[in-house]
């Protein structure tokens, strides 16, 4: 086997051994009610996404995928949303999405346009979990992700919660 086929191979199977223990360990297993799992079409949501297709059979896992066009690479953004819905459909997952102009909703607040660009994701997701009834929300992030996100709380301010960056499982509110 090449070199480099096996080293991708190596990197499979460690990504998904790590998404595994997540599952195993925050009680996700084996749940009648449905994984919503956000999916943006970028290459970390993908791997997540094909990860728990390949392993949702022996975790018992039913899987809804979610994705959020924030309308801010006109076309591109639609094509975002129309790969990942043909991506859903191959590998047999229901899916849901939404479409917002984020850059309104961020005119006269003080926040960046990427911090409302994530609200407004997470609060469709929490939606979409709602309407699910679902076991909890997945997603996929980089460490470069996990560096921004620091990063952003160290200039507005933060005390040692906003150093260590995004957590593993978060508790949400219900939506009403």
């Amino acid at each position: 086997m090449a070199p480099a086929i096996a080293g991708r191979k190596k990197a499979i199977s460690a990504l998904e051994s790590r998404i595994r223990a997540l599952i195993l360990d925050h009680g996700l297993a084996h749940n009648p009610r449905p994984l919503v799992l956000g999916v943006s079409g970028g290459p970390d949501s993908l791997s997540l996404l094909h990860a728990l297709h390949r392993l949702s059979p022996d975790l018992g896992l039913s899987l809804h995928v979610a994705h959020f066009n924030h309308g801010l690479r006109a076309e591109a953004s639609d094509a975002d949303a129309d790969f990942v819905a043909s991506q859903s459909e191959a590998l047999g997952f229901p899916f849901s999405t939404a479409k917002e102009y984020v850059k309104s909703r961020a005119k006269g607040h003080s926040r960046s346009l990427e911090e409302q660009a994530r609200d407004a994701r997470y609060d469709f997701l929490a939606l979409v979990a709602h309407e699910q009834i679902a076991s909890g929300i997945a997603v996929a992030h980089t460490a470069d992700d996990q560096a921004e996100t620091v990063l952003m709380h160290l200039i507005r301010g933060t005390g040692l919660r906003g150093l260590r960056g995004m957590f593993p499982v978060v508790e949400t509110q219900s939506v009403s």
